[in-house]
C-alpha cells in the first residue's frame, strides 16, 4: 500500500510541474557574464640595473605626484622623476638602504585612467569582438550600472582576455577592485518571447483559442530565460506548455 501511495504522489507532482504560459513581447538581451578587474592604463614600476644606495626619497606610499616631480635619488644614478601624474601605490625603499637590480622598488599609477580586464573561457572568447557594448556593476555600489565597450580581445599566459573601456568611473573605484561584467552579444527591444523551457528540439506545444498543437519555431536571440521567436507561426497572446 505504501508503494502505491508514493507512486500516486509522484505522478501528481509530475503533472503539477507543467504549466501554460503566455507568449509575450518585450526586450531580450543575450550576454556573456564574467568577473572583471579594474586596471590602470598608466603603471610605472621603478627598477634599477645596478646595485646602488638610496640617498633621498621625495615621496611616500599613497602620495599624489605630478608629472616631472622628483621621486628618488640614488648615489650612482640620475634623479628619477615621475613620468606622469598619479599616485604612489607601493614603495619598498628607505633612505641609506642598498638596493639591487630587477627588484620592484616603487610603483606609480594613474588612478583616474582605468579599464576593466576580464578573463574569458575559450567558448566565450570566440564570440567577443571589438566594439561590443558592456554593462558593469560593483558590489559596493548597489543599484548602479556603468556602460563600457570592448576595445580588444587578446591572449596572455595561455588565457584569453577582453579589455573594456569605461567612459567614467567614480573616484572610489580603484585598481584591483572587481566588477561584474555583462558583454552584450545581441539585444532586441520588442521581440516575441517564449520561455526557453518550452522548447524541445525546436518544437513547442501551442494553445490558441482552445486548440492545442505542436509546431516548429525558428529562434533568434536566446538567453537563460527566454528565446526570441522569429517565425510567423506564433503571436502575442498564444500560450505555450512549459515543463519544469
Amino acid at each position: 500500500m505504501a508503494v502505491v501511495a508514493i507512486g500516486a504522489f509522484f505522478s501528481s507532482a509530475v503533472r503539477q510541474q507543467k504549466a501554460w504560459l503566455p507568449v509575450k513581447q518585450g526586450p531580450i538581451i543575450s550576454a556573456i557574464y564574467g568577473l572583471g578587474t579594474v586596471t590602470s592604463n598608466k603603471i610605472y614600476q621603478l627598477k634599477v640595473g645596478v646595485a646602488t644606495h638610496v640617498q633621498h626619497l621625495y615621496v611616500h606610499e599613497g602620495d599624489e605626484v605630478q608629472a616631472g616631480q622628483p621621486l628618488v635619488q640614488f648615489s650612482s644614478l640620475p634623479l628619477y622623476k615621475a613620468d606622469f601624474s598619479g599616485t604612489i601605490t607601493s614603495l619598498s625603499l628607505h633612505v641609506n638602504e642598498t638596493v639591487y637590480p630587477q627588484n620592484e622598488l616603487l610603483t606609480l599609477m594613474d588612478l583616474s585612467d582605468c579599464y576593466i580586464r576580464v578573463a574569458l573561457e575559450q567558448e566565450a572568447a570566440v564570440k567577443i569582438h571589438k566594439g561590443q557594448k558592456v554593462k558593469l556593476s560593483f558590489s559596493g555600489l548597489p543599484n548602479q550600472t556603468f556602460e563600457g565597450i570592448v576595445t580588444s580581445v587578446y591572449p596572455k599566459d595561455q588565457e584569453s582576455y577582453a579589455k573594456i573601456a569605461v567612459n567614467k568611473l567614480p573616484g572610489s573605484i580603484l585598481p584591483d577592485m572587481s566588477s561584474d561584467v555583462a558583454i552584450i552579444l545581441d539585444q532586441k527591444e520588442n521581440a516575441l518571447l517564449i520561455p526557453t523551457q518550452a522548447i524541445q528540439n525546436s518544437k513547442i506545444t501551442l494553445r490558441r483559442a482552445g486548440q492545442i498543437k505542436q509546431i516548429l519555431v525558428q529562434l533568434g536571440t536566446i538567453n537563460d530565460e527566454y528565446a526570441e521567436v522569429i517565425s510567423k507561426n506564433l503571436q502575442s497572446g498564444d500560450e505555450v506548455l512549459v515543463k519544469a
